[in-house]
């Protein structure tokens, strides 16, 4: 007892167990007043995240910032490009991989929800990729987040202390591993990425 009281040696012990929280909160403090109706707090944090991520606003005067917009710009008028079809075994291997989170996503689904599927449903859900693939894109509902904004400050924080979690629909994430792990593949294959490389792209080869 006395060795964990002594330089927080207890946090070694109790850390796996530990879970952060953060609390609830039941209203914004806009100018020095809270506000607490849920549709007007709504609409306060669409009209300030949508200026979060607003697109950026690029220096004019620079040559380099135009031209990099310019590429950029030709390229979106570009024809969406249909992808080489996905197999049932890459859907299936992708799957396996979710973990089993109960947290509902703007679609109302969740990984937990997938994960409960019979391998037999994932048949369907091969034959709507390969549509997404033939289109080369995906559903506009995929693109959708639900986000749950968590308090950094107390029950009534101001806009800019909130930590946003986006929620990204369950059955879009999956096809995005599937493309990812394409992507990957053939960056490994043209040995893009060095031996070096960190992150994901090592997880990638320890799994090959």
């Amino acid at each position: 007892m006395v060795w964990l009281a002594e330089g927080l040696n207890i946090w070694k012990y109790v850390k796996p167990a530990f879970k952060p929280y953060a609390p609830a909160f039941k209203g914004l403090t806009v100018q020095n007043a809270r506000l607490t109706d849920p549709q007007k707090i709504a609409e306060k944090l669409a009209d300030y995240y949508e200026t979060h991520f607003s697109k950026p606003q690029h220096d004019v005067a620079n040559p380099m910032h135009q031209r990099s917009i310019d590429i950029f710009e030709n390229l979106s008028y570009m024809p969406a490009i249909p992808l080489e079809q996905i197999t049932y075994e890459e859907l299936v291997r992708e799957w396996r991989k979710l973990l089993p989170k109960k947290s509902i996503d703007s679609a109302g689904t969740s990984a937990f929800m997938l994960k409960k599927l019979p391998c037999e449903y994932l048949n369907l859900l091969t034959i709507l990729f390969n549509k997404c693939a033939d289109s080369g894109e995906f559903f506009a509902a995929g693109k959708i987040a639900k986000i749950i904004c968590l308090s950094k400050d107390g029950m009534y924080p101001a806009e800019n202390k909130l930590r946003p979690i986006s929620l990204l629909p369950n059955v879009a994430k999956l096809f995005e591993r599937v493309i990812h792990r394409r992507i990957l593949s053939w960056c490994h294959d043209h040995n893009i990425a060095v031996d070096e490389q960190s992150g994901e792209y090592e997880t990638y080869r320890r799994s090959m």
